[in-house]
């Protein structure tokens, strides 16, 4: 048992440095997807918008400006789209890159993405849920993706929905806990700096205050997580739980997103890395809003978020470079 527990750990702590050291550029989903998967594309449209109405299960509404990230297969981000009837508001994101996850689902994503493509979404790759503001070239891609123009602007987008379904960075060690805390709480930070805020005094109807969605299953493991505290740093407020029920999205199909990464005690499925999978059985959506404190801290980082960002970045390397060589010896 001993060496197991060593296996994993040593394991945990690859995991760990590989996510660490990874630096991948967000990049759209190349347009020629849509036109290779174009006959699936039209069956799919044809059998699933004729019912889609402007509000679906969750409190998401058509005409929200809704980002979604951690996609596997986008198959979430296809199912919310269909219900919605358009996907012209919403944001889809994926960790891993165009070829990743299509080397993962080779059949799923084209096909979703491709769907997604013709509702008017434009799907992101590469995209690091712990970085959405803090790195430039991300919040940029975000602005894009949501104005449908590119933009030099330091000026960041806001969204009514952010939505991150079973953030798993893999594993089941008490180190694994500690990271997968780790990542909700940069998440989380990042995310608050994106939500929409209100001007003081503007009255908010029910069901209209942005909120950040996390979505964990119902067990003992992701209940040691204590998502309900990790926003208190970033000025989120913890709002409350409420059910997260797969079948309310058709055609949304749960996976994991690194098949060979050891699953979690009753994960039965969940992803890993920074991007998520969705999990099947209970679950819950942690909801998050801004706290009163935070709104103008949310929108002053909103208007200079990545500029300072970059400072602090280009700062903290000077400093790293200023060191002696042997500063870490004994």
């Amino acid at each position: 048992p001993s060496a197991l527990r060593l296996s994993a750990a040593v394991e945990s702590n690859r995991r760990a440095r590989k996510m660490a050291e990874r630096r991948v550029a967000p990049a759209f989903a190349p347009a020629v997807t849509a036109a290779a998967a174009g006959a699936t594309t039209d069956a799919v449209l044809r059998t699933t918008t004729a019912g889609a109405s402007r509000a679906v299960p969750g409190g998401f509404r058509r005409g929200q400006k809704i980002l979604l990230v951690g996609e596997g297969n986008f198959s979430f981000a296809l199912a919310l789209a269909l219900g919605l009837g358009s996907g012209d508001s919403i944001v889809a994101t994926a960790f891993d890159t165009f070829r990743e996850a299509r080397d993962k689902y080779p059949t799923a994503v084209e096909t979703n993405v491709a769907v997604l493509q013709r509702l008017g979404c434009r799907p992101l790759f590469g995209v690091d849920a712990s970085r959405l503001a803090s790195d430039p070239a991300v919040a940029s891609a975000l602005l894009e993706a949501q104005t449908g123009e590119a933009s030099s602007s330091a000026r960041l987008p806001a969204f009514d929905r952010i939505v991150f379904n079973f953030p798993h960075t893999g594993g089941a060690t008490t180190a694994d806990i500690k990271r997968n805390q780790a990542l909700l709480r940069d998440f989380l930070a990042q995310a608050a700096l994106l939500l929409k805020t209100r001007s003081p005094g503007t009255p908010v109807k029910a069901g209209d205050e942005a909120q950040v969605l996390v979505a964990l299953r119902r067990t003992s493991f992701y209940e040691s997580w204590r998502c309900d505290v990790q926003g208190q740093a970033c000025r989120l407020d913890f709002r409350g739980t409420k059910p997260f029920v797969a079948a309310q999205f058709p055609g949304y199909a749960p996976v994991r997103t690194h098949p060979a990464t050891r699953e979690a005690p009753g994960a039965g499925g969940d992803g890993s890395g920074l991007g998520g999978a969705a999990g099947a059985g209970s679950a819950d959506w942690y909801t998050f809003s801004h706290s009163r404190a935070s709104a103008t801290h949310a929108r002053q980082a909103a208007k200079f978020g990545p500029a300072v960002a970059a400072e602090k970045r280009a700062a903290a390397a000077s400093a790293k470079a200023a060191q002696p060589d042997d500063a870490a010896s004994p």
